[in-house]
């Protein structure tokens, strides 16, 4: 009977990303074409906490970068509460990883608005983001994208036209009236003593709103905070963990209980480490001729999601960065591969390839440059991460779909399949309106496993491509 006086709520897909975080926050939902899609990746309020000099601000700059990848008419807005964040070097080196991303201008970009603390306090950039994305729910038909998801009606759910906003950092955000007792009082004095206080309340009245604000309006909203230490000054203290998968004795610095609790996801950087071999060289060099012992450009973050509202939570990811350079999406899910027991390498130790494109030889003073410079191999290494991550996050999957690369290489190819074609695809998922931006067509690591399976073949082959597809005896495939 409620049906008949509430509305359903509004569709929101999360935005596929890719670099290791799409598969630990997502599931697969069959498309209308019958393809499956990862409902999974950038959801519409994401945390990101670490201690300083961790590389918060470069993996926030890459999920909204990865917005503006898929849906290409996006308008995104970064506020730097520090003053520190020079925006425009940050998303140009973010988007060397992407052929359109590279494209952009980000001085002259009119989707892209960066501002800082020398023309806003935080209130006065929260409410002026609010007043402008609000404008959507106004004339709502102007915004609407037809996503590829299926609705009970058998049609193609519509959710608003996304919008991204990056506040960094939420832990020195700082409101008007804070500002004005700044100003009033000198350093010490007593008439500051509510300044947290105030500050605080005013964060948490702000972090209240945007949950609606963003359902309402389509907007991804990224947050990042610092972590810091707990004091303790009782003499059997106890437990104060915010979130269970918090270290001990650990807290957001200067944020309000919502930073806790209304995320979708909380990214917690816990630790970075120089990316070197047993001789101090870096592990994956871009020129081995110019390499420098204890070169520390390249490093590997550890995080884990603390709050996953989409999968799982709490298992550790680590992520390749460079410092100059920012988030290696390639490089992170190669090395997540070989760390794991060489998931998808074929060959000896020093000389190997992927066996999703196995005449491309690799070695480690290598792989980093083709990574660069060839597209296929970067997506047959996301591919074969994907399909790790499926076994590891996605427990409840088929197990008749479940197999290793080299398996499904063979099968694939065995069937028919043309792996230079399959490889020359993207992996994330995209609107109707956008599809013409895109020049690669769309195919999932779980389609590819259901090819495998008969199950499944690319909505948009042709007809001479389906013809190729020779359908082969599940028993007589390749052992899994």
């Amino acid at each position: 009977m409620f049906n008949d006086v509430f509305a359903k709520p509004r569709f929101r897909p999360a935005i596929n990303i890719g670099c290791l975080m799409d598969i630990p926050t997502g599931t697969y939902e069959f498309g209308i074409h019958g393809e499956s899609i990862l409902n999974g990746g950038l959801a519409s309020l994401t945390g990101i906490a670490a201690r300083p000099n961790n590389f918060k601000t470069w993996l926030a700059v890459y999920m909204l970068a990865m917005l503006r990848r898929a849906y290409r008419k996006s308008a995104t807005v970064t506020y730097d509460t520090e003053g520190t964040m020079h925006p425009v070097n940050r998303f140009t080196a973010t988007g060397k990883h992407d052929t359109y991303l590279a494209t952009l201008d980000y001085l002259e970009d009119p989707l892209f608005a960066f501002t800082d603390i020398s023309q806003y306090s935080g209130d006065e950039f929260f409410t002026v983001c609010r007043t402008k994305v609000m404008e959507k729910t106004k004339n709502e038909k102007d915004f609407v994208a037809t996503t590829p998801f299926i609705s009970p009606d058998g049609k193609n759910k519509v959710a608003l036209y996304p919008t991204g906003a990056l506040i960094d950092s939420f832990s020195k955000f700082q409101t008007t009236h804070v500002n004005a007792m700044y100003q009033k009082n000198d350093i010490g004095d007593s008439g500051a003593n509510t300044v947290d206080m105030m500050n605080g309340k005013a964060k948490n009245q702000m972090l209240n709103q945007i949950p609606q604000m963003c359902a309402r309006t389509g907007t991804y909203m990224i947050m990042t905070a610092h972590l810091g230490d707990v004091i303790n000054m009782e003499m059997y203290p106890t437990d104060k963990r915010n979130l269970s998968l918090m270290k001990k004795d650990t807290t957001f610095k200067g944020v309000s209980s919502g930073f806790y609790s209304l995320p979708n996801n909380v990214w917690m950087i816990n630790s970075n480490k120089p990316l070197l071999n047993d001789k101090k060289m870096p592990e994956y060099p871009l020129d081995n001729s110019s390499a420098m012992q204890g070169d520390t450009d390249l490093v590997l973050i550890s995080m884990i999601n603390l709050r996953g509202k989409g999968g799982i939570s709490g298992i550790p990811i680590d992520l390749v960065v460079t410092q100059s350079e920012g988030i290696q999406p390639g490089l992170s899910e190669f090395h997540y591969c070989k760390s794991n027991d060489r998931f998808g390498l074929i060959g000896n130790m020093q000389n190997y390839a992927m066996a999703l494109l196995p005449d491309v030889a690799l070695s480690r003073t290598k792989v980093r440059q083709k990574l660069k410079d060839d597209p296929k191999l970067r997506r047959a290494v996301e591919i074969t991460s994907e399909l790790l991550q499926i076994h590891q996050f996605h427990r409840h999957t088929d197990p008749d779909l479940l197999c290793d690369a080299e398996t499904l290489h063979r099968d694939l190819k065995t069937m028919g399949y043309d792996w230079d074609v399959l490889l020359n695809t993207r992996g994330y998922a995209v609107c109707a309106e956008d599809e013409k931006e895109h020049e690669l067509s769309f195919l999932s690591t779980m389609d590819l496993m259901r090819m495998r399976r008969n199950l499944y073949v690319p909505y948009w082959f042709t007809k001479e491509q389906r013809a190729a597809i020779k359908p082969i005896d599940p028993s007589k495939q390749s052992a899994a």
